[in-house]
């Protein structure tokens, strides 16, 4: 299918039409009820060099020497059967639970013995926990704000600009799953593995994935809602790694991007969101943090959500921690301290903060995360708002989309360098610990730095190159008057 040229649709998923359902309202936070103390923040990271992890080595100084605990081995060397009955016959035996090629891994039980000896044998590389992983929606904060974030930023669709390519880029959302019954995602799930319960058909039984995937593509490329999502012609994969409570273990987050790695020609895969997480500070080595690495370099781009763990300095964990991912936090129409409220968008206080164990800046850049409106699993055309770091990465999930619609040659690196570099400086003059690189950028700035790139990568089209000329008459110069008319997005 052709790209099609339409007039900018200006805002997307700002509020339910007539007919949907929202969500009971929330309460906004209350201003004299006293702020909790924030709790410790594990360190995810072998920082004395005995092969493992601190956050591990806690846990087994608090327990019982024959309590069991949930791991992850990496390998120094390609994973296979031979060298794990090598490493059971060193260690004692110990059930393993699955395999993670793309770690060079597997998860395992195992006592404190045990990993002490595996810690010892030269085949191991490194021992983590196999350790929670939840989503990381805010409920717990609550949608405190009263404007909707999205009503600061005018350009979040996108889908008259470019529609669907020839190829169908293809988002996959490593999440809670897609419920198909939805009127915005019936038309956009071309493929499903859950690694929970083992359907074979798309659900969700917790809506946290839904309401991801519909900010992402939501609508029909054919039609036009207040409810579209940022890149409706772009097609999904959904990957169920978390419960009905929105919770997982690292070990099925690793599998499950094992599964999209590997299924990613089939598929078309060229980006994945993960708007889950564990807490914590980490270094970045992790297995979560490996694994999202390893897909990048496998072709697909990672946007990750930073986490909720703020306003505390270096709380960014696994897998916001991993170098190659673009690590998103959240913004919104309220300050970054919960008992002030303000205009326009600024950063959501409960956005964790960098920089990683290891000293390196993380978030990337922030995008809206506040009172996001999108799709309500369970019903057929109701909506509902959340808020936390899920809301805000899907955004560049789906401005990732877009961009490799119109050049489906740039590599994921490119990618990131891009939406980076054109993303709205914010707090501390150029890239800092909060803010990152800056609010997430419009499309037209993206894809104007991204029509540039063209001529290094896959520039070679003729058909493609006229593309890429319209295409900014429609992106620059279009909003450009248009935006005379509305109240102007102050970046």
């Amino acid at each position: 299918m052709g790209l099609r040229q339409a007039s900018i649709i200006v805002i997307a998923l700002v509020f339910a039409t007539a007919a949907s359902a929202a969500a009971p309202g929330k309460r906004d936070k209350d201003p004299n009820s006293p702020r909790k103390p924030a709790p410790p923040v594990p360190k995810i990271a072998d920082r004395d060099g005995n092969k493992i992890f601190d956050d591990l080595e806690a846990k087994m100084a608090a327990a019982s020497p024959d309590a069991k605990h949930k791991v992850i081995v990496t390998l120094n060397e390609r994973l296979t059967d031979t060298q794990i009955a090598a490493l059971q016959a060193a260690a004692g035996r110990f059930a393993v639970s699955s395999e993670l090629p793309i770690i060079e891994g597997f998860a395992a039980t195992a006592t404190k013995g045990q990993i002490q000896a595996l810690a010892r044998h030269d085949l191991v590389s490194t021992i983590a926990r196999d350790a929670p992983v939840h989503a990381f929606n805010a409920d717990e904060q609550g949608a405190f704000g009263v404007t909707k974030a999205k009503l600061d930023d005018y350009a979040l669709d996108g889908r008259n600009w470019f529609g669907p390519s020839p190829a169908n880029v293809v988002v996959a959302v490593i999440d809670t799953g897609i419920d198909l019954g939805h009127q915005d995602m019936f038309l956009h799930v071309v493929g499903w593995n859950d690694l929970v319960n083992g359907n074979p058909t798309a659900y969700d039984d917790n809506g946290h994935g839904t309401h991801v995937a519909a900010t992402i593509a939501g609508g029909d490329p054919k039609e036009t809602k207040l409810q579209d999502g940022v890149a409706p012609g772009s097609k999904l994969v959904g990957i169920k790694v978390l419960n009905s409570e929105g919770v997982g273990s690292t070990s099925t987050i690793v599998a499950g991007i094992n599964w999209m790695v590997a299924n990613r020609a089939t598929y078309n895969i060229k980006v994945a969101n993960m708007s889950l997480g564990s807490d914590g500070c980490s270094s970045g080595v992790d297995p979560l943090s490996a694994a999202v690495n390893n897909a990048v370099a496998a072709g697909i781009a990672m946007v990750v959500a930073a986490g909720n763990s703020g306003p505390a300095s270096c709380t960014i964990g696994p897998p916001a921690a991993a170098a190659n991912a673009i690590t998103v936090g959240a913004a919104g129409a309220v300050s970054d301290d919960p008992y002030t409220l303000a205009t326009g968008l600024n950063l959501a206080y409960f956005s964790s903060r960098g920089p990683t164990l290891d000293g390196r800046s993380k978030p990337d850049l922030v995008a809206p995360g506040v009172n996001v409106r999108s799709a309500l699993a369970g019903t057929i055309a109701g909506y509902t708002d959340e808020s936390g770091t899920s809301m805000a990465s899907p955004f560049v999930a789906g401005l990732a989309a877009l961009m490799l619609d119109v050049n489906p040659g740039l590599s994921p690196a490119q990618v990131k360098s891009i939406v980076m570099s054109t993303a709205n400086d914010r707090g501390a003059p150029g890239t800092d610990l909060e803010w990152g690189a800056g609010l997430r950028p419009l499309p037209d700035r993206a894809v104007g730095a991204e029509s540039a790139a063209a001529h290094d990568v896959g520039g070679d089209d003729p058909a493609r190159g006229r593309r890429f000329s319209c295409l900014h008459c429609w992106v620059v110069c279009v909003p450009g008057l248009f935006l005379q008319r509305r109240r102007s997005f102050q970046p």
